[in-house]
């Protein structure tokens, strides 16, 4: 399976559409553990009513105590081959085309040079929803099965087609990973992870994905406060904390409606009971 490490702060509520959206779409594909921390007695709750439910069983949860620290052993883990990250905002939107695990794993990087996107496609044109921006289309790949291939250099590094250390549903090997840590030195927080990678973008030029992406992130609010967020569909942490509470939770199916045409993508959040 994947690791995959799921970074999450106060949301609970789009913690449990991830996690619901894998169960649903992606199952035996990842081995999830979520880094959590909370500012108050609310989003505790929230974490506790989550760790709960049925879906999670199989995940992980990690009190937050320091970030270097718990995710550096994590990544190093030597039961996995592959490794994946998320933020709690991410979905995955629709079934995998290839699935279990060990079906896919043939299509997933083969060595440290590679790198394989869920939330990347022939589908995901747009560059920058809010400005309307296109990045250029796929014009040179390989096609293999219901998987494409390109070289990320021939792409900007401003572009996502270009840009192997996205994060967020990226899959690389883990002694990939190894290695760059050893040359990064410690990071505080995930955008300092990226940007720290960032550097090393050549070391690992050759991209895929499916034809069309299964994952998007869904930027309605923000914790980093440097990506833009909730432009167009705002929801604060608080009002979602409190639907969740309440026994509401975002339906998945409305997501998956959606015709995703970029990597990161505003979609309303519609309610359902939980």
């Amino acid at each position: 399976m994947i690791n995959l490490i799921i970074w999450s702060k106060d949301r609970a509520c789009q913690l449990d559409l991830l996690l619901r959206s894998i169960a649903e779409y992606a199952p035996n594909i990842f081995s999830p553990t979520i880094i959590y921390k909370y500012s108050n007695e609310s989003y505790r709750k929230a974490y506790d009513k989550l760790k709960d439910s049925q879906h999670i069983l199989d995940n992980t949860f990690l009190h937050e105590t320091d970030f270097y620290t718990d995710n550096i052993g994590l990544i190093k883990n030597p039961i996995f081959d592959h490794i994946s990250f998320s933020t709690d905002d991410t979905v995955i939107y629709k079934p995998f085309p290839i699935k279990p695990y060990f079906s896919l794993v043939k299509y997933l990087p083969k060595n440290d040079s590679e790198v394989f996107s869920f939330r990347l496609g022939l589908n995901t044109i747009v560059q920058d929803l809010y400005n309307q921006l296109n990045q250029p289309a796929l014009n040179r790949y390989v096609k293999i099965d219901e998987c494409v291939y390109w070289n990320a250099l021939e792409y900007s590094s401003v572009h996502n087609y270009g840009y192997p250390f996205g994060l967020d549903l990226h899959v690389y090997r883990r002694t990939l990973l190894e290695g760059l840590l050893s040359k990064i030195g410690k990071f505080n927080s995930s955008n300092e992870l990226e940007t720290k990678l960032f550097k090393y973008r050549t070391c690992a030029n050759y991209m895929g994905s499916f034809r069309q992406s299964v994952a998007v992130n869904i930027p309605v609010n923000n914790m980093s406060g440097i990506t833009q967020a909730g432009m167009k569909h705002s929801y604060t942490n608080e009002f979602l904390n409190s639907q969740y509470l309440s026994g509401l939770q975002v339906s998945l199916e409305e997501i998956s409606k959606v015709d995703v045409v970029g990597s990161h993508q505003e979609i309303p959040f519609v309610w359902e009971e939980s």
